[in-house]
Formats: structure tokens, C-alpha cells, sequence
């Protein structure tokens, strides 16, 4: 179903990211908080410290359910609405065709790129690209 990624946190309970290990880009070796060393790892048994509930395919519910929000909270026109909607419905489509599987995880780093599976996906449904 799902995984559990690792946080990375202070002893004061500051969080300097929920996915620690699938985005290194985003720790602090200091928590810019309070200025305290991060860890990943509990200090008393060495067991990864929970963060991220990661549910992939709930992600791309959730990035449209949240488009369509944002849509008619901003009032757009059909178009420009559509036009969101539909990006978001595309956020992980690219994923199947660029996951990898390594040690430290399951990775889909080139999705985004997948930009011509977009425009095909695109075409079927009629839209104008």
C-alpha cells in the first residue's frame, strides 16, 4: 500500500522535511529553528523516524481534487479551468514509465520530463495542446 518515508527532525521536535530520504535536497544538517543538529534515526534504537505517509496513487486524487478547489475558489473561466484540472490529473503520469527501483527506494525522478506521454494522453481526450 504505502510506505513511510523518513523525517528528519531536531531534539526539539522542529521538522526540517518528512522525506528526508527520497529529498536530500531539502535537509539541514542545523535546524534552522533553533540551530540544533538534525537526525533521521531514533537515538535510542536506530529505527528511521517516521515521516511522510507516501501513497502514490493517492497523490494525483489529491492534486486534482486540490486543482479543482483552487479553480472555483479563483473563479476561472472553463477554459483556464480546464486547463488546470487537467494538468494536475497529469502530475504522475509519467511515472510508470520512469520509476526505478534502488536501494534507498522506489524513485520516479524523471517524470516530469515525460512530456510527450502528457501530450499524447492530451490528444486522446480531444484537447487543444
Amino acid at each position: 500500500m504505502g510506505t513511510y518515508r523518513t523525517a528528519e527532525v531536531c531534539p526539539n521536535g522542529h521538522a526540517s522535511t518528512s522525506s528526508a530520504d527520497t529529498s536530500p535536497e531539502l535537509r539541514e544538517k542545523y535546524c534552522s529553528q533553533c540551530g540544533e543538529p538534525t537526525i533521521t534515526q531514533c537515538p535510542s534504537c536506530n529505527a528511521n523516524i517516521r515521516g511522510y505517509y507516501d501513497v502514490p496513487e493517492v497523490i494525483s486524487i489529491l492534486v486534482t481534487d486540490e486543482a479543482a478547489r483552487i479553480a472555483h475558489r479563483d473563479n476561472l473561466s472553463s477554459e483556464d479551468r480546464a486547463t488546470l484540472v487537467l494538468s494536475a490529473l497529469c502530475y504522475d503520469l509519467g511515472k510508470p514509465a520512469t520509476t526505478e527501483v534502488t536501494p534507498h527506494g522506489i524513485h520516479s525522478r524523471g517524470h516530469p520530463q515525460a512530456q510527450e506521454m502528457y501530450r499524447e494522453f492530451l490528444q486522446r481526450l480531444g484537447t487543444p495542446i
